[in-house]
């Protein structure tokens, strides 16, 4: 019985220590990254890298209401249009980055989001959010405007961009 009891012991040791170990690493690994952040020069390069495209920037923060009733519309239309006619970038100027991730994995975003750097919201005027800015397929910015956007009307921009091309 002695013996016994030794073993059962070990075992139960040993999975004590695997689970003290593995536990850290999984949860680390459940926990989503967070997104890069990304200074104004490398944003206005992914802009630049997409021409050709209709590109939608949309300023947002994790706390702003109106951002959170945007959204949804932003991620339908990232999903309603193929991603070689409109590409779809969410910057989040955000102070406390440890939200961002969780916020894009509740929301289900689908599309690149970044945590803008300090000389981010200066270059494309952010001083209210939400803020988008749209590129047209010649690389133009053709919007920078403060506040929410519908769906039905960011699609309707959207359509005027992309029949201007083929023009």
């Amino acid at each position: 019985m002695n013996t016994y009891m030794r073993g059962a012991r070990c075992i139960a040791l040993f999975c004590w220590l695997l689970c003290g170990m593995l536990l850290p690493a999984l949860a680390q690994a459940a926990a989503p990254s967070a997104p890069p952040q990304i200074d104004a020069v490398k944003l206005l390069d992914i802009v630049r890298m997409n021409k050709g495209k209709v590109v939608v920037l949309n300023f947002f923060a994790t706390w702003c209401p109106p951002c959170r009733e945007e959204i949804p519309g932003l991620i339908a239309l990232s999903k309603a249009y193929p991603t070689d006619k409109v590409a779809f970038i969410g910057v989040s100027v955000d102070q406390e980055a440890a939200r961002l991730a969780p916020f894009v994995q509740r929301m289900e975003i689908s599309y690149p989001v970044f945590l803008a750097g300090e000389d981010v919201p200066p270059l494309f005027g952010v001083r209210t959010i939400p803020h988008n800015a749209v590129y047209d397929p010649q690389g133009k910015l053709a919007a920078n405007q403060p506040g929410f956007v519908s769906e039905e009307d960011l699609k309707e921009f959207i359509d005027i961009l992309l029949e201007q091309k083929t023009k």
